[in-house]
């Protein structure tokens, strides 16, 4: 367990993440009990695509680039990097889209969280993460961020649903992955009978309200 003095620390940077900052803090506290550091070097990867994730990760300083390769291609460059070793790929840096594929969104910024979406629907990371400077980031075993995120949100599979039928939609289709999440995890599904007045002309908004079906 950690000492009060390190909960204490860890607690007051996580409260100044977008990642974790609605935490209840009771929930927050569970989490930081339970994190733990990966430093990485320039050019080094965090994980890559098509790997099995194993936490949720939160960018404590440095950047974080993300890259994806063919869906073909994505097995055997994995077995190239492991053949050659981390060493020689970190000397590759100036080639990194030999091994990681193209960039496919932008970098992401201390206090980002990322990597939740293939805790949400038990798939393989569709995306490989490099770091693009000297960095550190904060990394949450699955068991420790499912038993937090099903206190505060309910059932994985909801979110997963919710997560999915806003990625089909063409208004939300270009949001990054951590502004989805958040929307995702705000969403209440509610029901209307026919002929139920929603809102009326002239009165104040106070909802966004996406028709699922």
């Amino acid at each position: 367990a950690r000492t009060d003095e390190d909960l204490a620390a860890l607690m007051a940077w996580a409260k100044t993440t977008s990642a974790l900052s609605q935490m209840p803090e009771e929930e927050m506290a569970k989490i930081c009990q339970d994190m733990y550091l990966r430093p990485l070097q320039l050019g080094e990867p965090l994980f890559y695509q098509s790997q099995r994730p194993d936490a949720f990760c939160v960018l404590m300083s440095g950047v974080i680039g993300f890259y994806c390769l063919p869906e073909s291609e994505a097995l055997d460059k994995i077995d190239e990097v492991k053949r050659v070793g981390i060493d020689t790929v970190v000397s590759y840096k100036l080639f990194r889209n030999h091994f990681f594929g193209q960039r496919v969104k932008d970098s992401s910024q201390p206090g980002d969280g990322f990597g939740e979406l293939s805790i949400i629907t038990g798939k393989t990371r569709a995306v490989g993460a490099i770091a693009e400077a000297e960095t550190l980031v904060v990394k949450v075993g699955i068991q420790a961020y499912n038993e937090s995120l099903s206190a505060m949100h309910g059932n994985w599979n909801v979110l997963a649903e919710k997560m999915a039928c806003l990625q089909k939609m063409e208004s939300f289709a270009h949001w990054k992955l951590p502004e989805l999440t958040r929307l995702a995890y705000a969403m209440e599904e509610v029901s209307y009978r026919r002929g139920r007045c929603i809102f009326a002309r002239g009165q104040p908004a106070t909802e966004m309200m996406i028709i699922k079906n």
